[in-house]
């Protein structure tokens, strides 16, 4: 029989998503948050609710129906109160390191007994370096492999260094861009092969006796990648400036080329302050719709949603939007990224101000470029 690595034995990766993959620079630009504010948010890997830690708001409710991506928010925030700066990324992988398992192991017996299990059960992911290597984070490094091979390391590493944007459009036509950068992007965003491989996944629960959640159902039929794709990462790649983008970091490289491309929580500067301020975050493990059922009138004063409302009905949507504006407060702050065409505010909800002048700015200025749509609203009660 074919030995596996005891990292394979170990790994069973069932985080989606390991770092983030929305634009902190938009999200703050949308919300304003400050110390007044009480959030809610969608957990996804942590990194935006420890990024909110930032502007001291007063409390921050993280919620998210996979309980594995609540696990990695724990394991980085009982990592923020014991280790130290560069103990904290080596840990979480941002920095190589063959240390992570001895500093699991220092910390791992002050994490409930739900996410020590996931973790103890998943050490390898631990070991491999758990930041850049998420499903979301491993599929999205496809593209820079094949770049990497096309162009070449130096080459790529040159794009990044321009010192305009000018320079970067330039040397992005003259070096990298022709038919065999655009064949990978016209093969993986079209929506009939997304359909495809998203049917191929339920197929596969379904024949190992996995209950696949029905917003998988709801996404299959409404599926709707732009088809406007190459145009987008030619935005990013020509338009939005390289220098400092730690998504197009990871997604070239595979890394974070330093410091400099660290999201905000990350960079030792602002290590002292969410040491200082983690405690503020309370984790809630359910839907966002049963969650918010629980909160008292007036209670939220922002609300960051990622792209959560691409994944429920109709009704759906419009039931949470009026629970978020009977638990929001007068003038709260609400803003969700989507791929759908029926997720505008202004055509569903009357009572949630839509500032879709703010909305179209910032999308045209995400350093992401992942979504169609951004969406912005101020409850008016």
């Amino acid at each position: 029989m074919k030995k596996t690595s005891l990292l394979k034995q170990k790994t069973s990766n069932n985080i989606q998503y390991s770092s983030c993959w929305d634009d902190p620079k938009t999200i703050q630009k949308a919300l304003q948050i400050n110390n007044d504010d009480t959030i809610l948010s969608i957990t996804s890997s942590g990194c935006n609710i420890l990024n909110f830690l930032m502007y001291n708001p007063k409390k921050i409710y993280a919620i998210d129906y996979n309980p594995n991506q609540n696990y990695l928010l724990k394991l980085k925030i009982e990592a923020i109160k014991k280790l130290k700066h560069t103990e904290f990324l080596e840990l979480i992988g941002v920095i190589s390191s063959d240390n992570r398992k001895n500093l699991y192991d220092s910390i791992k017996n002050n994490l409930d007994g739900e996410t020590q299990n996931f973790w103890d059960n998943n050490s390898g992911l631990i070991i491999e370096g758990i930041t850049y290597n998420g499903k979301i984070e491993k599929h999205s490094k496809m593209l820079g492999y094949y770049l990497r091979f096309l162009n070449g390391k130096k080459t790529l590493e040159q794009l990044f260094n321009s010192k305009t944007i000018e320079e970067q459009e330039k040397y992005f036509y003259e070096k990298i861009y022709d038919f065999s950068w655009r064949l990978p992007l016209i093969i993986e965003y079209n929506p009939y092969f997304s359909r495809l491989k998203l049917s191929y996944d339920l197929l596969r629960d379904f024949l190992i006796g996995k209950n696949p959640p029905k917003e998988y159902f709801i996404f299959i039929k409404k599926l709707s990648y732009s088809l406007d794709i190459l145009n987008k990462m030619e935005q990013v790649f020509t338009k939005i400036p390289l220098k400092n983008n730690y998504f197009a970091s990871l997604s070239i490289f595979g890394y974070y080329l330093d410091e400099e491309f660290y999201l905000p929580y990350l960079k030792k500067d602002s290590y002292k302050i969410i040491k200082e301020r983690v405690n503020r975050i309370e984790i809630k493990t359910s839907d966002l719709a049963k969650v918010l059922v629980d909160f008292e009138n007036d209670e939220i004063s922002k609300f960051n949603l990622s792209n959560v409302l691409d994944w429920v009905d109709k009704k759906e949507f419009i039931k949470i939007l009026q629970e978020i504006s009977r638990v929001g407060k007068h003038n709260a702050r609400l803003c969700y990224f989507s791929t759908r065409v029926d997720r505008f505010l202004a055509e569903n909800f009357e009572k949630i101000k839509s500032e879709q002048k703010l909305s179209n700015q910032l999308l045209a200025e995400d350093r992401i470029s992942a979504y169609d749509h951004l969406e912005i609203g101020k409850i008016i009660k």
